[in-house]
């Protein structure tokens, strides 16, 4: 892991190739949280629904074993009712699976899939780490994550799971004690590959309202995070500040065309693809896997007409990508 750098962020060229390198795939847009910065509850949101298994047995038959599935969305992936039946069957083909989860599902047989799997990273959103702070922003119980992070923890450490364990915490104002406290408690089980994780947060293309940290306030992340290692062990905590990079002169100074398009490709429950990971209510639809195999999506005339605006940087058709905050960052 690293703290963000200039460098990393346009090393790559717009290249596409035959299939996307990075498969987002959302399980279900179930969740068991009420997140105040999250479109999950709002009236407006697509209809919920969970990813029928023939999508995902033809993915397994088209895409190559090293494409990178990461196993997200805006839902809970583990509510999926086959989720340990559908991760086995993604790991006798992947080599490279990730998982993202807001924990709260962390049960023992939950645990036991995961171990078993091909998943190399889990990554915990918790992002706060108050009783208080979390049922009131999220409608969870913080006891109860911690407890299933901790069992996921030892279970690793007992068959010497070679998976990294990421645990997301947001900068926000006011945040600061709760992700110095969060460092603290979660410094005795961290590993070697694992870390605690904090970016400026972003208001997902204008879909949600978010109180975010100030300059004046936090000095920036990395003042943060050096402030925060004369205290406590800072060696597991990474900071990625987008903020500090947008403003920086040079390669960054101005808007550029997102690599999005050409790495990866979000795919939905009901197997709509989408042109990018925040587009969570489906409106850069480039098609539908019902219909069209992924690589008739991937390589037909809406993907690469959505391509060619993003070179241009024309967003009259593409509103979403407009007021994006996310065009920056290169995966």
């Amino acid at each position: 892991m690293y703290d963000v750098t200039e460098e990393v962020l346009w090393a790559d060229k717009l290249e596409v190739s035959l299939l996307p390198r990075t498969i987002n795939l959302e399980f279900t847009n179930r969740c068991n949280l009420r997140c105040d910065f999250c479109i999950n509850h709002q009236p407006t949101f697509r209809e919920k629904g969970d990813l029928p298994e023939h999508i995902l047995d033809n993915l397994i038959i088209e895409l190559p074993p090293s494409t990178e599935i990461s196993i997200c969305g805006v839902g809970e992936p583990t509510l999926h009712p086959k989720f340990s039946r559908y991760l086995e069957k993604l790991s006798s083909h992947f080599t490279n699976l990730s998982l993202v989860t807001n924990g709260q599902n962390l049960t023992p047989a939950i645990i036991d899939s995961v171990i078993a799997s091909n998943i190399n990273k889990v990554i915990v959103s918790l992002d706060y780490f108050s009783e208080e702070t979390y049922k009131m922003r999220k409608g969870g119980d913080l006891e109860h994550v911690c407890q299933g992070i901790k069992e996921l923890f030892a279970a690793r450490k007992n068959i010497k799971n070679k998976l990294s364990i990421q645990i997301n915490m947001l900068a926000q104002k006011n945040q600061e004690s709760e992700i110095e406290r969060a460092i603290s408690f979660f410094n005795q089980f961290l590993g070697p590959k694992d870390c605690i994780y904090t970016r400026s947060i972003k208001t997902l293309a204008g879909q949600v309202k978010v109180s975010t940290m100030t300059e004046d306030s936090w000095l920036g992340l990395e003042k943060f995070k050096e402030d925060l290692s004369k205290r406590i062990d800072t060696s597991k905590f990474v900071v990625e500040n987008w903020c500090r990079l947008l403003k920086l002169k040079g390669p960054i100074e101005k808007r550029k065309a997102c690599r999005h398009p050409y790495k990866y490709c979000m795919i939905l429950w009901d197997g709509t693809v989408v042109g990018c990971c925040i587009d969570f209510n489906g409106h850069l639809k480039m098609g539908n896997l019902n219909n069209e195999s992924l690589y008739e999506i991937w390589t037909g005339e809406r993907y690469n007409r959505f391509r060619r605006a993003m070179e241009k940087l024309d967003f009259r058709k593409y509103k979403l990508c407009e007021s994006c905050e996310e065009w920056y960052k290169c995966i």
